[in-house]
């Protein structure tokens, strides 16, 4: 079993994400871009992923004390890898090294009691509806609203992806709302996982906003009183049955989530919120939204967009797609597994 030698660990560690824990195994590169190795490990279910400091809030990441181009290290899609408890080896003997042994093994953090949605929740929300206008998302927290944003025109989803993206999520809240908190109807089941398949791989990137969106929402269940047990497991298992319909790298997120694993700012959020801390929801906010283009603002919606409605939120209404778009619904979609998973060089 190889070990880290000071010739071998051409750089280390700085942590270790919570889902890896301290698993091991031989593998294979699944995909380089400039700031992240998704390495496919035998056995683990997901995808780990190599990182830049940054990307330390991942909860399946290896986490680098630096931020190089992963481009520039010689790696291709396919090459050998080994993970141990000690060091991570890509490209077989002769390729890169990354030490573990001065790494931190990051703890499971659980995610925060929210027992209702307060000022906390309500200036998140404005927040995120002013950073989503300005940076022109294709999935906006006031299209799913029931009222209009203070000082802001509800301007809604951007464009027809975006308006496609809403009424799935719509959708998804309104079955979300009718599910009963004891033993659900098989056919109470069924709409929900019509509704969830609605929306696993709709959007565009790597991690479409429609994954994002779930992941939020997730967690917001996550927060939710034991009451909601019940549709956490149904959407566990709607989720499962149709993951096929994303990419390796967006089911890794969605396998996180469920397994309870969520980046720490969306954890931080959630404290802050729980205890009513405006200024402390703002600066944790402001991390998540931090993470891709608009991937944390994604994952942000579905979190605050399921607190509203789980926690009864006043003015928050959920309400059906409109009969000229149900149609959309499930159809038509952009997959995330169309999207190439491998940035060009150069």
């Amino acid at each position: 079993m190889p070990t880290e030698t000071r010739a071998s660990a051409a750089c280390r560690a700085l942590s270790v994400g919570p889902a890896l824990g301290r698993g091991a195994g031989a593998g294979r590169i699944h995909s380089v871009f400039r700031s992240v190795v998704n390495i496919d490990v035998e056995g683990m279910g997901f995808l780990a992923a190599l990182t830049g400091r940054e990307g330390s809030i991942l909860p399946q990441a290896i986490a680098l004390d630096e931020s190089p181009d992963f481009r520039l290290w010689d790696l291709e899609p396919g090459m050998p890898c080994a993970l141990t408890g000690t060091i991570l080896r890509l490209g077989g003997e002769r390729g890169r090294a990354v030490g573990l042994l001065a790494a931190v093994f990051l703890a499971k953090r659980a995610m925060p009691h929210i027992a209702a949605a307060g000022k906390g929740w309500a200036a998140s929300v404005e927040s995120l509806d002013r950073l989503q206008h300005g940076k022109g998302c294709e999935l906006r927290i006031s299209s799913l609203r029931g009222s209009r944003m203070q000082g802001h025109r509800d301007t809604g989803a951007a464009g027809a992806l975006g308006e496609r993206l809403a009424d799935s999520l719509r959708a998804l809240g309104a079955a979300a709302a009718r599910f009963p908190c004891g033993a659900p109807d098989p056919a109470v089941v069924a709409g929900l996982r019509k509704t969830v398949a609605g929306v696993i791989g709709l959007g565009q990137g790597l991690t479409p906003s429609g994954d994002d969106f779930l992941c939020g929402f997730i967690a917001a269940l996550a927060c939710a009183a034991p009451a909601h047990d019940a549709l956490l497991g149904a959407m566990g298992e709607a989720i499962g049955k149709g993951i096929f319909a994303t990419n390796d790298i967006s089911a890794t997120q969605l396998c996180c989530a469920m397994g309870g694993f969520f980046p720490t700012p969306l954890v931080d959020l959630a404290g802050a919120i729980g205890g009513d801390d405006a200024a402390g929801a703002m600066s944790a906010l402001e991390r998540v939204c931090a993470y891709g283009h608009s991937s944390g603002a994604d994952l942000a919606t579905g979190f605050l967009y399921g607190i509203g409605l789980l926690m009864g939120r006043p003015g928050l209404r959920v309400r059906k797609p409109t009969r000229g778009r149900q149609s959309l619904i499930g159809t038509g979609r952009e997959h995330a597994s169309q999207v190439p998973l491998r940035e060009p060089r150069g």
